[in-house]
C-alpha cells in the first residue's frame, strides 16, 4: 500500500505526543506493526492516489526536504509527510527542525526508532469530532479540536504559547475544545475554517447541530459543505420536534384554563399536532359542599340559616359553613340574674330572685330583689331618740341601751345602778361602812384608804431604815440597809455600832493621825508621814514603778511602768512599759553576748561581735584572745592529715523525687577548736565514670556539719548546691574529698555490704565518726528521720539528719 511509512509514522505521532518537550517515545497502544495503518474514525479514505484533492502544484518531486510526494520512496529521507496544504518530503532531526516543523520521535516496526520533522500546521483547520482527530496525521500533541459552534462544528487548532507561534491570519486564544476543557490554540481570525488540501483528500468531517438535531459538514472537491442538521426553531403546534429538543410539540405546549368554579376546565393547547379550544362544563344548582356549583364566582352562597333555643340560649347558625352542612346548638342556661333577661332559658325573665330585708329595732324594712331586670335596694325606717320603753328607739340593735346610770356613795359603801331596766325607770342606793383594813380598801368609806395604820423602824448605824406598815394595799416588812466596807469618815458604814473602827491611823498613808491626812511619800509611821525611799514598797519620788526606775538604783522588770529606756532592766520602754529583752531592740540585753545576738535565745552573731561560746557566733567560733566571733581556720595544709574531715551521711537514692533533684553528701568537723577550710577543695565519685565540683567560700566550724545537695531540696537549706555536677550511684560508688591536693577522706560503698533502702540516708553511726570508721559498711545504718515535706506537690517523706547529728546505729 501506497505511502504505508508514513501512514506508521504518522500513527505512532498520535501516540506518544511531543508537548512536554520530551526525546522519550511514547506507546498509545498504536500497533506499529508491518500491516496497513489504517485511517482513525475521522471516515476519510485511505490515500491510495496522489491527485485526491488537487494540491499537488508543485513541480516533479527530487525527494529533497518539502518537495511534493505521494508516497515515502518518492523521498530521500524515506518519509513523505502531511502539511497544511498536502505532502511533502520531510527529513530525519536531532532535536530541531526548520521553521514549521517539529522534530518528533517515532518508534517503527521492528522496535526501530527514528527522529523525523513533522510540519506543525499537518491538521490547521480540519474538521474534527475529537481531540484524537487532530494527532492522526502529524501536527503536535497538544494540537486539538477546537468547537466553533452548535451549527458551525468543531476544528483542530494547533497548539501554541503565543501569537508568534501561529500562521498568519491565526491568534492564540484560549478555546473550549471538544473534550469539554480549554486549551491555548491557534485559530483563524475570521472564526471560520475552510478545507484545506490535506481535509478535502481525506474528505474530513464534523458534527454539527443542536439536540437532537445533528448533522456534519465535510470538505469535498467544493470545499466545506453546509451543517446538514435540521435548523433549530421556537415549537409551534404542528407534530414536529421544532426547537430539537426531542420533544414533539413539547407535551401540548401547555394548557389553558377556562370557566370558574365547578364549570372550570384545563384545556391541553396542542394534540397530535392540532391546536385546541378550551370549553367551560355547564353550572347546576349550588349545595353545600364547597365548591362554586352554579359557577357565578361564590361558593356555597345563599343556602339559609337556622335559629333554636329561647330567652338567653337562643342561637342562629348558617345551614352551610365551608362546604359543611351546619346544625343550630341552643345556647347553655345560666344561673338567673336581674337584667330583664331569661338567664336560665325557662321563658321567664327575673323570677325567683327572692327579696332583701334591712334595718333593726323600730327601722326595720323589706323589698323584692329584683323589679323590670333593675335590682332594688332595702332601705331602713329614720332612728329616734332611745326611750326606756323596751323598744329599739334609736335602731342600733339594743333596746333601752346608754341610757345611763346613777353612782352613790364612797369607797367600800359606793354602789351604781342602771337608770333603766327592762323598760323601767330604777333608784340608786349606797352600801354600809365598815372597820379600815390594810387592803388597799376605803372600808370605813371615808373617802381614805388604809389610813392611820402606823410604820415600823429597824437596823444601826448607815443601815438604819423605817418602812409604813401599809404601801398600796400591802403590809410591810422593816428591812435595814446593806453594810458597806467602812471608810475613814466618822460613819458606822459597816453597821456593827463602831466608826472608823478598821483604819490604823498611826501606819495609814491615806490616813496618817487622822482620817484624810495623805503622806505624799506613801509613808506613815506613828501617825507621822516619813520622806520617799527606794526600799519602802511604795512607787513615791520619781520611781515609775514600785521601788524602781527613776533615780532608784533598781530598774523596773518587763511589764512596770516606765518613762524612758533607763527606767528598765532590759533598757527598751516602750508606751511607759518596760518591755521584756528581744533580740529585735537594737540592745543587748537578756542573756546576749552582742546586740540582738548569741546567748540562748536570739540567733548566732556575726563575725566581731561579742561572744562567751562557739554557739554565740555564725562562724561557729568565739575567738578565745577577743572573745569575739571569726573564723581561725587556715588553708587545708594546716590540717591535712589530721583526720579532721569526715564523710557522715549520703542520700543516693532519694524516693519521693528523682535522684537529679534529692541526692546530698554530709560531711562533719571533728576538731573542737579548729575551723577547717574548704575554699578549692574538690569533691568526686567514681562509679564506672568519675563527676566531681569544686566547693567556694566554704569553712565549717569546730564539731559542725555541713550538707552538700545537687540542688533545692524541700525539708532543709544545704549549704552548697553543687548544681547537678555529680551524681551517685544507686549500687556501687566511691565518695572522695581532696583539698590541696591531698585526700582527705572517701567512702567506697556497695550494695551488699552497705545500706541500700530506697528514700533512706546511709548514715554513719554517731559511735564510729572517724575516716577509718566510714570505710566499714556494718558502720552505717539507714537513716530514720524525717525530713522532706510536700511544698513542691511531692506527697511523702524521705528519712536523714542533714546537717545535724547522726543516731546511734543499732
Amino acid at each position: 500500500m501506497k505511502w504505508l511509512g508514513w501512514i506508521v509514522l504518522s500513527v505512532a505521532l498520535v501516540g506518544i505526543g511531543c508537548s512536554s518537550g520530551t526525546d522519550d517515545p511514547e506507546d498509545a497502544g498504536t500497533d506499529l506493526g508491518t500491516q496497513d495503518v489504517t485511517q482513525n474514525d475521522t471516515g476519510s479514505e485511505d490515500k491510495t492516489s496522489t491527485d485526491e484533492g488537487g494540491t499537488d502544484t508543485q513541480g516533479p518531486s527530487t525527494g529533497l526536504f518539502e518537495d511534493p510526494c505521494t508516497e515515502d520512496a518518492e523521498c530521500l529521507s524515506g518519509f513523505c509527510a502531511a502539511t497544511g496544504d498536502g505532502f511533502a518530503c520531510s527529513q530525519l532531526c536531532d532535536g530541531t527542525c526548520p521553521d514549521g516543523w517539529t522534530c518528533r520521535e517515532f518508534v517503527l516496526a521492528g522496535n526501530v526508532r527514528a527522529s523525523v520533522c513533522v510540519h506543525q500546521e499537518a491538521n490547521l483547520c480540519r474538521p474534527c469530532n475529537s481531540n484524537a482527530d487532530c494527532s492522526d496525521w502529524g501536527g503536535v500533541s497538544d494540537d486539538q479540536c477546537v468547537v466553533f459552534g452548535d451549527y458551525e462544528g468543531s476544528f483542530c487548532g494547533t497548539a501554541c504559547a503565543s501569537n508568534d507561534d501561529c500562521t498568519p491570519g491565526y491568534s492564540c486564544s484560549a478555546v473550549e475544545t471538544a473534550g469539554g476543557g480549554s486549551s491555548q490554540q491557534c485559530v483563524p481570525d475570521i472564526n471560520e475554517c475552510g478545507c484545506n488540501a490535506q481535509a478535502m483528500a481525506l474528505k474530513a468531517s464534523t458534527d454539527c447541530g443542536t439536540g437532537v438535531c445533528i448533522g456534519s459538514r465535510t470538505c469535498n472537491e467544493d470545499g466545506l459543505t453546509d451543517c446538514s442538521a435540521q435548523i433549530s426553531t421556537d415549537e409551534i403546534c404542528d407534530g414536529e420536534d421544532n426547537d430539537c429538543n426531542g420533544l414533539v410539540d413539547d407535551d401540548g405546549l401547555g394548557t389553558t384554563l377556562c370557566g370558574v368554579g365547578a364549570c372550570q376546565v384545563e384545556q391541553t393547547n396542542c394534540i397530535d399536532g392540532a391546536e385546541q379550544t378550551c370549553t367551560a362544563d355547564e353550572p347546576t344548582d349550588e349545595s353545600c359542599d364547597g365548591i362554586d356549583n352554579d359557577c357565578d364566582g361564590t361558593t356555597d352562597e345563599e343556602l339559609g340559616s337556622s335559629s333554636c333555643g329561647v330567652g338567653e340560649c337562643q342561637a342562629s347558625v348558617d345551614n352551610c359553613v365551608e362546604g359543611a352542612e351546619q346544625t343550630c346548638v341552643a345556647g347553655e342556661p345560666n344561673t338567673e340574674i336581674c337584667d330583664g333577661l331569661d338567664n336560665d332559658c325557662d321563658g321567664s325573665a327575673d323570677e325567683e330572685l327572692g327579696s332583701s330585708s334591712c334595718g333593726v329595732g323600730e327601722c326595720a324594712a323589706s323589698v323584692d330583689n329584683c323589679v323590670d331586670g333593675v335590682e332594688q335596694t332595702c332601705a331602713p325606717g329614720t332612728p329616734s331618740a332611745e326611750l326606756c320603753d323596751g323598744l329599739d328607739n334609736d335602731c342600733d340593735g339594743s333596746a333601752d341601751e346608754e341610757l345611763g346610770s346613777t353612782s352613790c356613795g364612797v369607797g367600800e359603801c359606793a354602789a351604781s345602778v342602771d337608770n333603766c331596766v327592762g323598760g323601767v325607770e330604777q333608784t340608786c342606793t349606797p352600801g354600809t361602812p365598815s372597820a379600815e383594813l390594810c387592803d388597799g380598801l376605803d372600808n370605813d368609806c371615808d373617802g381614805s384608804a388604809d389610813e392611820e395604820l402606823g410604820s415600823t423602824s429597824c437596823g444601826v448605824g448607815e443601815c438604819v431604815a423605817s418602812v409604813d406598815n401599809c404601801v398600796g394595799g400591802v403590809e410591810q416588812t422593816c428591812v435595814p440597809g446593806t453594810p458597806e466596807a467602812e471608810l475613814c469618815d466618822g460613819l458606822d458604814n459597816n453597821c456593827d455600832g463602831l466608826t472608823d473602827e478598821t483604819f490604823d491611823l498611826d501606819s495609814d498613808a491615806s490616813n496618817c493621825g487622822a482620817c484624810g491626812t495623805v503622806c505624799p511619800s506613801g509613808v506613815c509611821s506613828a501617825g507621822s508621814c516619813l520622806a520617799a525611799a527606794c526600799d519602802d514598797g511604795v512607787q513615791n519620788g520619781d520611781e515609775t514603778d514600785v521601788d524602781c526606775g527613776g533615780s532608784c538604783a533598781t530598774g523596773c522588770a518587763a511589764g512596770l511602768g516606765c518613762v524612758s529606756g533607763g527606767d528598765c532592766e532590759s533598757g527598751s520602754c516602750d508606751a511607759e512599759v518596760c518591755n521584756a529583752p528581744s533580740c529585735t531592740d537594737g540592745i543587748s540585753n537578756g542573756d546576749e553576748t552582742g546586740t540582738d545576738c548569741g546567748g540562748g535565745t536570739c540567733s548566732p552573731c556575726v563575725n566581731g561581735e561579742p561572744c562567751l561560746a562557739h554557739s554565740d557566733c555564725e562562724s561557729h567560733e568565739c575567738l578565745a584572745v577577743t572573745s569575739t566571733c571569726g573564723v581561725s581556720g587556715g588553708t587545708p595544709a594546716h590540717w591535712a592529715g589530721s583526720n579532721l574531715l569526715v564523710i557522715t551521711e549520703i542520700m543516693k537514692n532519694p524516693d519521693t523525687r528523682p535522684d537529679a533533684a534529692g541526692e546530698w553528701i554530709e560531711l562533719y568537723n571533728r576538731s573542737s577548736d579548729t575551723r577547717l577550710n574548704l575554699n578549692d577543695c574538690e569533691l568526686s565519685d567514681d562509679n564506672g565514670s568519675i563527676d566531681n565540683f569544686y566547693l567556694t567560700g566554704l569553712t565549717i566550724a569546730p564539731e559542725q556539719y555541713l550538707t552538700l545537695a545537687i540542688g533545692p531540696i524541700p525539708g532543709f537549706t544545704p549549704d552548697f548546691d553543687y548544681d547537678g555536677q555529680m551524681t551517685l550511684g544507686n549500687g556501687d560508688d566511691e565518695v572522695n574529698i581532696m583539698c590541696g591536693g591531698i585526700e582527705m577522706d572517701s567512702v567506697k560503698y556497695t550494695d551488699a555490704e552497705f545500706p541500700d533502702t530506697a528514700g533512706r540516708s546511709m548514715s554513719l553511726s554517731a559511735d564510729s565518726i572517724s575516716v577509718s570508721g566510714n570505710n566499714d559498711g556494718s558502720n552505717w545504718c539507714d537513716g530514720v528521720d524525717q525530713y522532706a515535706s510536700t511544698a513542691d506537690g511531692v506527697s511523702g517523706f524521705d528519712y536523714g539528719t542533714p546537717g545535724a547529728p547522726n543516731p546511734v546505729c543499732p
